[in-house]
């Protein structure tokens, strides 16, 4: 599984003087070129080079004049000029008395430049010095004994460990072409040699201070955040893609439909429900399907790590520090009184923050670099790198008598598992290999029906999954919301009636029912084209139910208008915050419904940012009308019940507005344009 966290490394010049350096061991002669660009440092010279022993010190920081001068042909000026334009300052001339002339460049720190311009010569000591000819130069860093040299024409450098003949470090900028963790990807060719070697691009500014591999991929190390993206930027590495037996959302979905034709592992078994399917009226079955779904949380990953010989200190918005604390102490060899985790706001953190992969990479570049870094994910490596809610596939049936019962109720959940993913193995022997945690709001389905089927069938893939805003519940009450508005249909009967016809003995479903529906005006006249649909959905302790009103353009675009949730969480402890989370998790299930989707392309995530993964915009939010029940029941959540009700609600009312059911999500307009 492997990505790109980039940082770089660039050795930085200092500007002491250089008494000694003429062959005679006397001062070099100073002066100053006639347009006062540079200066000229003169040894008298001596050979054949017509410039030997001069050296040339840009005075000012580079804005590409120095370089106008006859004795360089404009090809060698063009490509010296293109990659060094931002430098402090470049060192030219025969350094290293060979006859041939020479150039160094100056990445000098900020508080050195002064010094540079006002003339005091950089020493170039074991550093860079590279040989200028008319079609093509070479550099040697005596330090690191790395051959550096650019092949004629290219406008790269290659750059590998003379000794070992393999790719070491980089000294320059480069960039990065973000590979998916779902892939389980390796680097197939960290030797910078070959047809399939790493080019470094142009180095655009100074900054970079190592880039290295680590367990998952490659870092770049700067001294600033936009230092290491830079060089990131312009870093191409090739991978290999990895062994992926499912390399798309198509070859996915076909899986998932294979897998429900098998055999489950049985989560609630009532009566005897293949017997009440063959003796119902009416048999009505549905099939629906929801993708993949990124957190996209407002902050990306992100972590602060100190590493000392004998401690480890990290800052983290991390949901799960006590992890986070067991992994560093053994990554470090540390005791656990040796780690220490400060928890910083989470900046959102939805569930994906409870994987402390983004702790594990900091540490490892903080021991390799043995000093504190600060480790950032771009958006796009967010995006590409979470732990995925699981896409999922429903098969439900229902038998129904002419006398309006519902007698049979059958739910089968394909999907990947969380819990026995990467998680954990399933334990031997597990012959069913029963999550019950997937089965979460489907096995509790609170229909008073008398036979009742509820079963899971694992669909494991190499994507990466985990703890999303309502967890399963966001899926198993979408179908189940849906399907009964489908057998209310059938039914001829009010979705409203129908539901309160099966809750007789689930009081507090009934009550949320009954006050969102009457706050929202259900069965009312409502504005010209606009239309309701009801859900209602207990988890976590908490019972909700929402109305949504929606209507739908001629585009087939839905625009949801209204949303009334009545809550029941036991008794209100603060109900501002029970009316925020709410509305929190309406915007957030309101963005899965309408726009958010993760789809797999060639084995990586083909969404990046959020112009291909939407989440809902302003000018979508609707009007939020939560209200509370007074309840003396005991305390419960209310972070995440508020979403699971929302896309069956708005879907069901999709339905009533178009008579289309939509049964996969997200909506898309073109299903559903007149």
């Amino acid at each position: 599984m492997k990505k790109l966290l980039l940082l770089l490394a660039l050795s930085l010049f200092s500007t002491q003087g250089l008494a000694g350096e003429c062959p005679d061991g006397s001062e070099p002669v100073k002066s100053v070129s006639e347009d006062g660009s540079y200066f000229v440092y003169n040894c008298g010279g001596g050979n054949s080079n017509p410039n030997a022993g001069t050296v040339k010190v840009a005075m000012k920081p580079f804005n590409g004049d120095w370089m106008n001068h006859s004795i360089y042909p404009a090809t060698v000026k063009e490509r010296l000029q293109q990659k060094y334009r931002n430098l402090a300052g470049v060192v030219y001339g025969d350094m290293d008395n060979d006859g041939i002339d020479d150039f160094v460049v100056l990445a000098t720190p900020k508080n050195n430049r002064n010094k540079l311009a006002g003339g005091e010569r950089p020493d170039i000591t074991g550093h860079e010095v590279c040989d200028i000819t008319v079609e093509e130069f070479d550099c040697y860093d005596k330090r690191n004994n790395i051959e550096i040299y650019s092949l004629q024409g290219e406008v790269s450098f290659k750059y590998w460990e003379r000794e070992k003949n393999r790719f070491k470090k980089a000294i320059g900028l480069g960039a990065i072409n973000l590979s998916s963790r779902i892939a389980n990807n390796n680097p197939i060719d960290m030797n910078l040699q070959g047809p399939n070697a790493i080019k470094l691009a142009d180095f655009n500014g100074d900054g970079v201070l190592d880039i290295f591999e680590i367990e998952t991929g490659i870092a770049v190390v700067g001294l600033s955040t936009w230092a290491a993206l830079q060089g990131r930027k312009n870093l191409r590495i090739t991978w290999d893609k990895g062994s992926n037996k499912y390399p798309d959302s198509g070859s996915i979905y076909k899986f998932f439909k294979n897998r429900s034709k098998k055999r489950g592992a049985k989560g609630r078994s009532d009566g005897n429900v293949k017997r009440a399917l063959k003796n119902a009226d009416t048999v009505v079955d549905a099939v629906y399907e929801v993708p993949f779904q990124a957190h996209a949380t407002m902050e990306p990953m992100n972590c602060v790590v100190d590493y000392r010989s004998d401690h480890c200190q990290v800052w983290a918005p991390t949901q799960s520090p006590k992890d986070a604390q067991k992994r560093v102490g053994k990554m470090t060899g540390f005791p656990i009184d040796k780690v220490k985790i400060n928890v910083t706001f989470l900046g959102g953190g939805f569930g994906r923050r409870a994987f402390n992969d983004f702790v594990d990479e900091g540490v490892e570049v903080s021991m390799y670099m043995k000093k504190p870094v600060k480790l950032i994910w771009t958006r796009e490596d967010d995006m590409q790198h979470d732990f995925y809610r699981p896409a999922s596939r429903h098969v439900l049936k229902a038998g129904l008598m002419k006398d309006g019962q519902t007698i049979a109720w059958s739910h089968s959940v394909v999907a990947p598992s969380i819990l026995f993913g990467q998680m954990f193995k399933y334990p031997i022997p597990f012959k069913d290999k029963l999550d019950v945690v997937a089965l979460a709001g489907a096995k509790e389905v609170a229909y008073e029906i008398p036979n009742i089927n509820v079963d899971y069938k694992s669909a494991n893939t190499n994507i990466p999954v985990g703890w999303w805003r309502s967890v399963y519940d966001s899926q198993n009450a979408y179908a189940n919301e849906c399907f009964v508005d489908e057998l209310a249909q059938t039914l001829n009967v009010d979705p409203v009636q129908y539901r309160l016809q099966l809750l007789k003995k689930s009081p507090r479903h009934t009550k949320v029912l009954q006050l969102s529906a009457k706050e929202a005006g259900w069965g009312k006249d409502i504005e010209k084209d606009h239309y309701q649909g009801v859900s209602c959905h207990a988890s976590f302790g908490t019972y909700v139910a929402q109305v949504a009103e929606v209507s739908v353009d001629n585009e087939g675009v839905v625009h949801v208008h209204r949303v009334v949730c009545a809550v029941d969480c036991g008794q209100p402890v603060s109900p501002t915050t029970i009316k925020a989370q709410m509305e929190g998790s309406i915007v957030y299930g309101l963005s899965a419904t309408l726009n958010g989707e993760i789809t797999i392309e060639n084995g990586a995530v083909k969404q990046s940012n959020f112009h291909e993964f939407e989440v809902l915009r302003m000018d979508q939010m609707p009007k939020i009308d939560v209200h509370i029940i007074n309840s003396s029941e005991a305390p419960s959540g209310v972070g995440e019940p508020g979403l699971p009700p929302i896309a069956p609600a708005v879907t069901n009312a999709v339905f009533a507005a178009t008579g289309i059911r939509v049964r996969k999500l997200p909506i898309k307009p073109e299903n559903l344009r007149s």
